[in-house]
């Protein structure tokens, strides 16, 4: 019995890893650096305003849903919270908005983001 068990755990273990996780545990596993709502998105000049904060925002942006679902640039709306991260800011660089979570929970006083 004991030798059955261990191949067996180690498949179910093995298969795990592949499983591909829709929704909140997506979240969950791909860390955002900020939180915020949107304010306005100019599709134009490919910029979006996160509170008060203006970002680039490039059409190729990866924008995740609640759902598991993989959406773009064209998804978003003013009014959406949001998780996000942003690369290349800073010394008077507008940042760009690499990747999108909606539906973020907002955070409660003493939570860490």
């Amino acid at each position: 019995m004991r030798r059955c068990f261990r191949p067996m755990a180690l498949g179910l273990l093995v298969g795990l890893l592949f499983i591909n996780v829709p929704g909140w545990a997506q979240e969950i596993a791909q860390a955002y650096q900020r939180t915020g709502v949107i304010g306005r998105i100019d599709a134009p000049s490919h910029t979006i305003v996160i509170e008060d904060a203006g970002y680039y925002l490039p059409d190729s942006v990866a924008v995740y849903f609640p759902t598991g679902r993989r959406g773009s640039a064209a998804d978003l709306a003013a009014g959406m919270r949001v998780g996000f991260n942003v690369l290349g800011e800073g010394g008077g660089v507008i940042g760009q908005v690499t990747s999108v979570w909606t539906g973020v929970r907002e955070q409660r006083s003493g939570e860490r983001e």
